[in-house]
């Protein structure tokens, strides 16, 4: 059995996403400082609002994070870009 997060990730890679986003959230109670936990967050949930303030989060802990600075300039472009 791996880490509450390591978890998380496995659910989400398999599809499982109701159980992700519950090892995740408690991978985030256990250690609010993993920037890696909100990344992961922000990856599963539709809502972009919770997107941005869970990247946010991300790169207040490690601003260098690479996937979370992917993440806000995706959804940056992704305002700008009219629906067809």
């Amino acid at each position: 059995m791996g880490t509450t997060l390591q978890n998380g990730i496995d659910s989400a890679k398999a599809g499982r996403m109701e159980e992700a986003l519950d090892f995740l959230r408690k991978a985030a109670e256990e250690n609010p400082n993993n920037a890696e936990v909100w990344v992961w967050l922000s990856a599963i949930i539709d809502d972009e609002e919770k997107q941005t303030e869970f990247l946010q989060k991300a790169l207040v802990i490690d601003p260098d994070n690479k996937p979370a600075q992917r993440g806000m300039a995706f959804l940056r472009r992704k305002k700008f870009i009219a629906p067809k």
